[in-house]
């Protein structure tokens, strides 16, 4: 399968358009990258994706994308024919840290966010 990037993006709370129209294609490869190490550790709050369609008037579907060390293969189906871009935006995912006498649910051991970014292709 040949491959055609559509650009590389560091996600944050403000949705940024991939430069490259998508075209008719729905397979798409995501490479994901972040110091693993402290992903794995968890020393920071870490995050997914929400990717959607932008089309010249209105946005379509979504979907999640989660980091991960391998490439990520997947299909993205549009509802709309025609031209396309594709938007991602970070949420973070907070997980409650193990009981603590005064407070059962204390988000307050991370001060940094582990930032990553993602390479999209899109198959043709």
């Amino acid at each position: 399968m040949n491959w055609v990037e559509l650009g590389t993006i560091s996600p944050d709370h403000e949705w940024k358009i991939f430069p490259q129209e998508v075209g008719d294609s729905s397979t798409f490869m995501a490479e994901f990258s972040t110091d693993w190490d402290a992903w794995e550790k968890v020393v920071g709050y870490r995050s997914y994706a929400i990717l959607r369609y932008y089309y010249n008037d209105s946005v379509g579907l979504s979907i999640r994308l989660y980091p991960q060390t391998n490439s990520v293969v997947f299909n993205f189906d549009s509802v709309i024919e025609g031209s396309k871009k594709l938007g991602i935006k970070r949420v973070l995912s907070y997980r409650p840290q193990p009981y603590r006498q005064y407070n059962l649910r204390d988000f307050s051991c991370h001060s940094v966010t582990l930032n990553w970014s993602i390479k999209l292709f899109v198959s043709n």
